[in-house]
């Protein structure tokens, strides 16, 4: 296990499936003659938001159906309004539910896309920190330099080109110099090149090559430590613009048919304008390689959000109304069912007169011999079938 692969409980086994899932399309990418971290980022964006595409149909419909509700949520908190007893706060979470069941929607029907988004996202910084921990294809190349530093001296001489924050390097340990190197700018290996001869040109380059994003700038490089670097002027700084750019655009999409007014919308438009700056911060100081992944991610989402928009337009907000209400009605019998209750037995045991049958007991008068027994003992067992499921 490479020193640099992220071991926390979630998000260590999801980095590992995210670097196996890099590697295949690099290794596509490979087999047609292109090699490019930053190339394999994008298709994989591509195929995670392909995979995303019918949880966040299903979001965007939740959305809509927001806007529609939150007029008569509103009107019941204002009817419950400073009141805070736990009869008044049942009641009005009742009255809030059964109108969440009147639209067919659920009050975290919404909530699904980001729980998965994040995970990826932590997930994917780590592998980006260190692709090498996670992309086989990439780690092979690097193998290919490690032994020509790995002993003391050689140690010594990348100590000398870069200090490396969270790796420690070893001498003779080929994983702690693959995590160094990996952290190298292209200035930082012509250092090594120069100061170590027996360090191959031929793999060097292929290394920079694979790791390019454009002109000087690689994967792995912070847009800080560059334009730093180049006394604040460098072309980097289109990547952070470019991230607010598209994120700004996929949000503005996708509020473009789900106007809402109240306290909830107030904070939706007050975090949609603080996590575009907060990726701006981020995009700045951590690795390129996320930079591209948020904008290809952004584009993605306009244009999916664009499509879903007309999708829902065409085949009308009503008609999905009442496809939620008898799904939800499908499920609601499917419970009644597993837990015993067949509603054919209900439905003629409701016809019923429940005081007749108490005053008849089981003696076999002509009204309750009509009635199938479907699997009680007794017709007064209906009855208490009949009583548990009004009670439900």
């Amino acid at each position: 296990m490479l020193l640099a692969q992220n071991t926390t409980f979630i998000i260590g086994p999801i980095a590992k499936l995210l670097g196996i899932i890099i590697n295949v399309i690099y290794e596509g990418l490979t087999y047609i003659g292109i090699e490019n971290v930053a190339l394999s980022i994008i298709l994989f964006t591509v195929f995670v938001q392909v995979l995303m595409i019918p949880l966040k149909y299903k979001s965007q419909k939740f959305t809509r159906l927001t806007a529609m509700i939150q007029p008569e949520i509103a009107a019941i908190r204002k009817k419950y309004e400073g009141k805070r007893d736990q009869q008044t706060m049942s009641l009005m979470q009742q009255e809030t539910n059964e109108v969440y069941r009147k639209y067919g929607a659920s009050p975290t029907g919404g909530c699904l896309p980001m729980l998965v988004q994040m995970p990826i996202l932590f997930a994917l910084y780590a592998v980006i920190r260190n692709v090498p921990s996670y992309v086989q294809g990439i780690r092979g190349v690097y193998e290919q330099v490690a032994p020509f530093v790995s002993s003391e001296a050689g140690v010594k001489t990348l100590h000398g080109i870069k200090e490396v924050a969270g790796v420690n390097l070893q001498a003779g340990n080929t994983e702690s110099v693959i995590d160094w190197l990996y952290n190298f700018n292209i200035a930082d290996w012509q250092v090594l090149v120069k100061n170590v001869a027996e360090v191959p040109q031929a793999i060097v380059d292929k290394i920079v090559n694979i790791s390019r994003v454009f002109g000087d700038v690689l994967v792995s490089d912070t847009p800080w430590s560059l334009i730093k670097a180049n006394g604040y002027i460098h072309w980097i700084w289109i990547l952070p613009i470019l991230v607010y750019v598209t994120q700004m655009l996929a949000m503005k999409t996708a509020q473009a048919k789900n106007q809402m007014d109240g306290p909830g919308m107030n904070q939706m438009k007050m975090m949609n304008r603080i996590m575009p700056i907060m990726s701006v911060v981020f995009s700045i100081a951590l690795p390129v390689g996320l930079g591209i992944y948020w904008i290809t991610n952004s584009v993605l989402m306009t244009i999916q959000q664009i499509f879903m928009n007309r999708h829902i337009d065409k085949i009308g907000i009503e008609n999905i109304i009442e496809k939620n209400v008898k799904k939800n009605e499908s499920k609601h019998e499917r419970a009644k069912e597993k837990k015993g209750v067949d509603s054919g037995t209900v439905k003629r045991a409701a016809a019923l007169n429940t005081k007749s049958i108490k005053e008849n007991g089981s003696t076999g008068t002509p009204e309750t011999e009509q009635v199938p027994a479907a699997g009680t003992d007794s017709i007064g067992a209906i009855a208490r079938l009949t009583d548990k499921y009004k009670n439900e």
